[in-house]
């Protein structure tokens, strides 16, 4: 480990973490930990990272979180469902979008909740929907006539609501008013900073339900990490008896 010049004001452009609510400047200190893929393997290592203390968790600002609480609380109660397509088979988009649409509608019958947000990197209500059209992920860069074709088949078959449909982060356009002209342009710079990602998380987090972590061949183990998180979430929840979650997920 070793002690580095600290540079807060490139995490704050690059990484957004001017989006959570401490201090970071100059007065900073900035480590860096050096540790290969298979240090953990090593018990001599593994201790030396098991010292590390757990800092205090970080909050996000103020309008992240007061989006998420709209959502909530407008929906509530509310069936939440997590999918990320960037790197779904699309040979077997199709086939997912009826096991998500069975797993559902058990959801619902179950529970009798019909409010259904859906937290996806796919534009949802974006106009037009054109082949190549931007997603809502800084790494998925061409969504195809097969994504838009399983989709807007869920759509019929589901009633979604979205953060883009619900306008909960409309409000940060008087934030953004200065340097963007329009929603559009908003809801762009929105997406580039993965504010949307943020809220959809934690919206998934309180749902009163949650369908996520699609199985084979509907996953990806690049796109389980934020599915896991929630799930960890919400099972701390439900060990801490919050009222508000019922399950930790159910999986399609």
């Amino acid at each position: 480990m070793e002690s580095l010049v600290p540079y807060p004001e490139m995490l704050k452009r690059v990484w957004c973490l001017d989006q959570f609510g401490f201090k970071l400047d100059k007065a900073s200190r900035f480590k860096q930990i050096r540790a290969s893929w298979n240090s953990w393997a090593n018990e001599t290592n593994r201790e030396e990272l098991q010292s590390f203390e757990e800092g205090e968790r970080m909050n996000y600002s103020s309008h992240i979180v007061d989006a998420a609480d709209r959502i909530t609380n407008g929906l509530r109660p509310y069936v939440a469902i997590q999918w990320d397509l960037e790197n779904a088979n699309s040979r077997f988009l199709d086939e997912c979008v009826e096991r998500l649409v069975k797993r559902v509608q058990k959801s619902v019958d179950r529970t009798r909740i019909e409010n259904i947000y859906m937290a996806t990197d796919y534009p949802l209500f974006d106009i037009p929907l054109e082949s190549g059209e931007k997603s809502h992920s800084v790494t998925w860069n061409y969504v195809t006539p097969a994504h838009h074709s399983a989709i807007e088949l869920l759509k019929s078959q589901i009633p979604l609501d979205n953060w883009a449909s619900l306008e909960a982060l409309d409000n940060l356009g008087m934030k953004l008013k200065g340097e963007y002209g329009n929603i559009k342009e908003i809801r762009e710079e929105i997406v580039k900073t993965g504010i949307n990602r943020i809220v959809e998380r934690i919206v998934c987090v309180h749902a009163d339900w949650f369908v996520g972590m699609p199985r084979f061949p509907c996953n990806s183990p690049l796109d389980n990490k934020m599915s896991k998180l929630i799930v960890d979430e919400r099972t701390r929840l439900l060990e801490k008896g919050y009222n508000g979650v019922k399950n930790n997920v159910t999986r399609f």
